[in-house]
C-alpha cells in the first residue's frame, strides 16, 4: 500500500529535526544541511509514495539524507565529512531500533510507558513527575527535595535508564510474541 501525501508530510514534519541533526553530523555546515533536508523533502514528495509504510519511509528519508549530504559535500568541493563512513554506518545501525519502534502503535507505546513507569521506585516516579508533569528544572527539584543538584541529575539519569530498559524489554517481548524474532 502506497503512502498518501498527508502521511508523507506528517512523517517529514516529525522527522525534520532528526534529519537536520543527522545531516549536520555529516556536513558540519548548518546552511548546507538545511538545503539537504529540503532536497530530501522534495524528493520524498516526488518518490516517497512508492515507499510501503511509515517505518520504511523513515529509513528511506535518513538514507536519502546521508546520500544527498555526501553528494553536496562532493559537489561543493568541501572538505571531507567530519565523520568517517565507519562512524556513519554505526550511526545508521543506532537508528534502526528507533525505526522498529515506528511499527508499534502510539497507544501501545503509551501503555508500555505507563506499565514501566509503575515499575520505577517511588523516588524515581516522584522525580520524573516533578521534572515533566510539574516542569521543574533540576535546581528547583533539588531545592524542593533538599538534595544536591548533582544527586538530582544522577537520579533522573538512573530513572531514565530504568525506563528505557523496561521499554526495550517490553518491545522485545512484544516482538517475540508476534514471532518477529
Amino acid at each position: 500500500m502506497a503512502l498518501e501525501t498527508e502521511q508523507l508530510v506528517r512523517v517529514l514534519m516529525a522527522e525534520r529535526n532528526k534529519l537536520l541533526a543527522y545531516t549536520w553530523s555529516i556536513t558540519g555546515d548548518f546552511a548546507l544541511c538545511e538545503d539537504v533536508v529540503q532536497e530530501v523533502a522534495l524528493l520524498a514528495l516526488d518518490k516517497g509514495r512508492e515507499v510501503a509504510d511509515e517505518p520504511r519511509l523513515r529509513v528511506w528519508l535518513r538514507r536519502s539524507a546521508r546520500l544527498k549530504a555526501l553528494e553536496s559535500l562532493r559537489g561543493k568541493s568541501k572538505t571531507p565529512p567530519p565523520l568517517s563512513d565507519e562512524v556513519l554506518d554505526k550511526l545508521e545501525a543506532h537508528w534502526e531500533p528507533y525505526d522498529v519502534r515506528g511499527e508499534l502503535s502510539e497507544s501501545s507505546l503509551v501503555e508500555m510507558l505507563r506499565a514501566c513507569f509503575q515499575r520505577l521506585t517511588d523516588k524515581q516516579r516522584n522525580l520524573l513527575s516533578l521534572r515533566y508533569a510539574k516542569q521543574l528544572r533540576s535546581g528547583q527539584i533539588a531545592e524542593r527535595l533538599r538534595m544536591k543538584v548533582e544527586t538530582v541529575y544522577r537520579s533522573l539519569t538512573r530513572a531514565h535508564r530504568n525506563l528505557a530498559n523496561c521499554i526495550e524489554d517490553a518491545i522485545s517481548s512484544k516482538k517475540r510474541v508476534a514471532g518477529d524474532e
